[in-house]
């Protein structure tokens, strides 16, 4: 045999070799002449070459997933893997069916492999069995948690309730100076044990995803400084508050300044409890900005006890303190902070805390806020007035300026002018009071005068001392307004809630709006006249009704009782009464089906109905809403959140007999 033909069958050789390992070598070179054996041979390993090359471009894209590739027809290998192909597509399509949720399917083919996919749907489908099975019973459990929830609050409100009732009941009595002390005493802890319950229920609705976050206009800054005010009267003597606001901070942002407020006032809180030296600091400092968005960081920083290293990790665990022994010398439930925490997350935030044993702790968190862009058409002439933005109106609001100079009367117009609140300007102290009388007797009494103090004729402390003098007046509340307070002299200090001085700054505004529709003082009669009312009370709870009877005979109100909601319905089908006041949770019939069962032969507009539940659910609220309910009032309910109920009840039916097929809003 000649070297070259050795060297040609080496070749195929070593090709055949390789196609047995699975590899595909390179195409043998053939001779020309069609008679040479060895070039016959040489062809049919390059075919089989071919062919396998075919199959392994076949089988990589389809080991992938990739179902879309065909083998040519000529190949020796195309019917059996296009059996396979077939199998897979359907084996595909069965599996798409059982992620729908379709477990009765099952393959019979390829042998162990079908038992082995076919265990594998029975394993698939106990699984979900058994999560869905799960999945109930943590439901029902959640649903056990809120209603005991709800017992709860409505349980324990109750006596706290009657316990801060009588309470204020003992105060406006005569007691001497010792049990005065005493009943103090028992009132705060009272309002200490409310303020528990409710951070109890805070942290149950935000584990049930029940607590939502606001979007309202508000001042960070104006947050900072009465944040300042209220701690510096807390603090034991000797530690100073600080207070570190970035000039950057915008005047007015868009977020949820009633939960920002109670987070700081959580950290806050903490901060003086457990500082008794040194100081605690409240720093606001802009991270970003930009024209329509701005992030802030707040820190709460004191020189306090500190938290050891190894108890920080559990600081936000709820009722539980860094160490054992805290809450004996310093109170508190460990409530405070893992609310603060929900609260921050809720609003895209996360709450954070370094501490060091003996030299103090300091908590931040970053917010990012909409920055609310300031009113182009300010006029600039009222200086601060031009940053004074809408502030949270409320209908409650009814102001009665009073001023002798014209233009002083333009910029408060254009102040108030803003806040969708109800005013009405006046050039005369002698006016202002025949004005006082006349929404006295429409019983649409203003809620706060605003009084200038030089005026001729009569003077701002002249008509205070008018307005305190007629006992129809005594719980409007007087703001003095002057361009020179220190120059102010009044015989009797009280005549005014406090004094401002002009310009008007944003936070006299707040204050000024907050007076106007804040509750009113407990002497005295109700913001519009209740007496001569007719109203039945409608509760299980004897002292209840009590309670409710002897606040409303304050306001020569008379008070029938039903101890069941069966109880009110037949009272209110066969007397008159001008209010119902509806307990939710009763025997025999509860408030629910009592409203339900009234409204169908009386409406809102004809007889308005208050649902008082010390539930704090929302979706207890909205059925009572549902049923027929005007309005709701909440347990432990004092002699002002009475007085304002009875008064919003009937401003609805009056509106409503006043404009003919307008139906009361539900609030």
């Amino acid at each position: 045999m000649e070297e070259s033909e050795k060297e040609r069958i080496d070749q195929i050789t070593a090709s055949v070799h390789r196609l047995l390992k699975g590899d595909i070598p390179d195409p043998i070179s053939v001779a020309d002449d069609p008679e040479d054996e060895i070039r016959q041979l040489s062809e049919k390993v390059n075919g089989l070459r071919d062919q396998f090359k075919e199959v392994q471009d076949f089988i990589v894209p389809l080991s992938e997933g990739k179902l879309d590739v065909h083998l040519p027809r000529g190949n020796f290998l195309a019917s059996p893997f296009k059996n396979l192909q077939a199998s897979l597509n359907h084996l595909t399509w069965q599996t798409q069916q059982i992620a729908q949720g379709d477990f009765n399917q099952r393959v019979d083919f390829m042998g162990d492999f079908s038992e082995a996919f076919n265990k594998m749907v029975l394993a698939l489908r106990e699984t979900r069995e058994q999560m869905l099975s799960e999945a109930d019973r943590y439901k029902k459990l959640a649903e056990i948690k809120n209603h005991y929830l709800n017992v709860m609050a409505h349980d324990i409100r109750t006596p706290i309730g009657a316990v801060i009732g009588f309470s204020d009941i003992l105060l406006e009595g005569s007691v001497s100076a010792k049990d005065r002390k005493y009943v103090e005493i028992i009132r705060r802890n009272s309002d200490s044990l409310l303020s528990l319950i409710n951070n109890i229920l805070d942290m149950a609705r935000i584990e049930n995803r029940k607590m939502e976050i606001d979007a309202l206009p508000f001042s960070v800054k104006e947050i900072g400084e009465d944040l300042k005010e209220m701690f510096e009267l807390r603090l034991r003597e000797g530690v100073k508050f600080l207070l570190e606001m970035d000039s950057r901070i915008p005047d007015r942002v868009i977020g949820d300044p009633g939960r920002l407020r109670q987070v700081l006032v959580n950290l806050l809180g903490n901060a003086a409890k457990f500082t008794e030296a040194g100081s605690i600091r409240l720093k606001m400092e802009v991270i970003d900005i930009s024209t329509d968005r701005v992030s802030i960081r707040f820190t709460v920083a004191d020189t306090g006890i500190g938290i050891p290293k190894k108890s920080l990790s559990a600081v936000f665990d709820p009722f539980v303190q860094a160490e054992k022994g805290i809450a004996g010398r310093f109170g508190g439930s460990g409530l405070g902070l893992a609310i603060s925490r929900e609260l921050v997350s809720l609003m895209r935030g996360e709450l954070s805390v370094e501490s060091s044993v003996g030299k103090g702790t300091a908590f931040s968190f970053t917010l990012s806020f909409a920055v609310l862009k300031k009113d182009a058409g300010a006029a600039s002439e009222t200086g601060a007035a031009s940053a004074l933005q809408p502030l949270i109106s409320s209908r409650k609001c009814n102001i009665l300026v009073v001023d002798d100079d014209p233009y002083s009367l333009k910029i408060f117009d254009r102040i108030l002018g803003r806040q969708n609140i109800l005013y009405t300007l006046c050039e005369s102290g002698r006016k202002a009071f025949d004005l006082l009388i006349s929404a006295y007797q429409q019983k649409k009494p203003f809620t706060l005068a605003w009084l200038d103090i030089d005026m001729p004729d009569m003077n701002g402390v002249e008509l205070a001392r008018m307005i305190r003098s007629d006992p129809r007046f005594n719980r409007l509340r007087i703001v003095a307004c002057t361009a020179f307070a220190e120059h102010i002299e009044v015989e009797d200090p009280s005549y005014f809630s406090f004094i401002t001085t002009k310009p008007i700054t944003p936070k006299a505004l707040e204050r000024i709006l907050s007076e106007a529709r804040a509750s009113y003082p407990a002497s005295g009669g109700a913001g519009c006249d209740l007496s001569g009312l007719r109203v039945l009370v409608a509760d299980d709870n004897s002292i209840n009704r009590f309670l409710i009877k002897s606040m409303a005979q304050k306001m020569s109100i008379e008070v029938l009782e039903a101890e069941n909601g069966r109880e009110a319905v037949e009272m209110a089908n066969k007397e008159s009464f001008d209010i119902i006041l509806m307990d939710k949770m009763m025997p025999v019939m509860g408030g629910i089906e009592a409203i339900e069962a009234i409204r169908k032969t009386l409406d809102r507009t004809s007889l308005p109905i208050i649902g008082f539940t010390a539930d704090d659910s929302e979706e207890d609220q909205a059925a009572m809403l549902a049923a027929g309910a005007n309005s709701i009032l909440k347990k432990p309910v004092g002699y002002d959140d009475l007085a304002e109920g009875f008064c919003s009840a009937l401003e609805q039916r009056n509106f409503s007999e006043t404009v003919p097929g307008i139906v009361p809003e539900i609030v």
